[in-house]
């Protein structure tokens, strides 16, 4: 199995740091197939909806929008099999990243083998954000190491217990 961060989904968030960690099996794990999906062809859902949209830019007939995005050509991608959010202060080290990112791989994947429910079940649990004093030097460092962390690539393969 292998993870990476996932920057679309890092930001600041009450002073503090959410790192976004996505994991993937390998070939040959335990319910790889079932991480494979349909996805539409980027560039053909980029030329948008042909149909009448609200002053939103929402379709006003779901139905054709639908039908719209169902026809749209597809192709087969791996997809990750779990997502896992987690708040860190800003003087985190790339090697902090890195060892969390496995920790909780380790954990996912208890928890994928043995077919628990992400959400109630298993060894990983969401914590709740840690209440820091907010202040805009804070809020400074944070943007700052998150700068940082988007300028590269975290992620680590062939993890094994």
């Amino acid at each position: 199995m292998h993870f990476k961060v996932n920057h679309n989904g890092c930001k600041e968030k009450n002073g503090m740091i959410q790192l976004r960690f996505d994991f993937f099996l390998d070939s040959g794990e335990y319910k790889y197939d079932s991480t494979y999906y349909q996805y539409p062809i980027q560039s053909e859902l980029a030329k948008g909806y042909p149909g009448e949209v609200d002053e939103n830019g929402q379709p006003t007939d779901y139905n054709d929008y639908k039908n719209w995005f169902d026809s749209l050509p597809k192709e087969w991608k791996h997809s990750q099999f779990y997502g896992h959010f987690v708040y860190v202060h800003p003087d985190i080290t790339d090697e902090e990243i890195l060892f969390l990112g496995e920790w909780i791989s380790l954990l996912a994947k208890r928890n994928w083998d043995k077919d628990l429910d992400f959400r109630t079940d298993g060894e990983i649990k969401n914590l709740p954000v840690p209440k820091v004093k907010i202040t805009q030097e804070r809020i400074d460092l944070c943007e700052s190491k998150l700068t940082d962390i988007k300028t590269k690539t975290y992620e680590k393969f062939d993890i094994t217990e």
